[in-house]
């Protein structure tokens, strides 16, 4: 039976502020998070933001494994690579969904797993709701 690893990146994703400038994630005063979120919103900001982090890639992997995938793709053994990037916009909700990848048929889950992701807070700036674009780089290896 092949064994697969499913890791996402931690370091490598990203929030920016939508706007003409985009503000790296960690200018904002509060992070976007669910409304039903089990993270402590009182953490520090590098332990929210791993949480916040973790409970997408729950969600994303939850979605995946309802359809036992990639075990029933029958790929080869290999790493693949995948790449996402939605926008968390002033209102909390999800737009701009985009997947690329290695494995274009996870790319499409990744993509409906995301558009089913309930609604967020938004980040905060000043006081203020901003749009904050969320990149997600991940990467599967099968077999090895």
């Amino acid at each position: 039976m092949k064994k697969i690893l499913i890791l996402f990146l931690l370091s490598s994703f990203t929030f920016y502020a939508q706007n003409k400038n985009p503000i790296p994630f960690y200018e904002a005063d509060s992070l976007p998070y669910f409304i039903n979120t089990k993270c402590n919103l009182k953490a520090e900001k590098n332990k929210l933001d791993s949480c916040i982090h973790s409970e997408i890639v729950q969600k994303i992997w939850k979605h995946l494994s309802k359809k036992k995938m990639p075990y029933s793709l029958n790929l080869k053994n290999g790493t693949y690579k995948n790449y996402a990037r939605f926008t968390i916009n002033e209102n909390g909700n999800i737009e701009n969904i985009v997947s690329v990848g290695d494995v274009k048929k996870i790319s499409k889950e990744i993509e409906k797993a995301i558009t089913k992701f309930p609604k967020m807070n938004p980040a905060l700036k000043n006081g203020k709701p901003v749009a904050i674009r969320y990149d997600l780089p991940y990467t599967f290896t099968i077999g090895m």
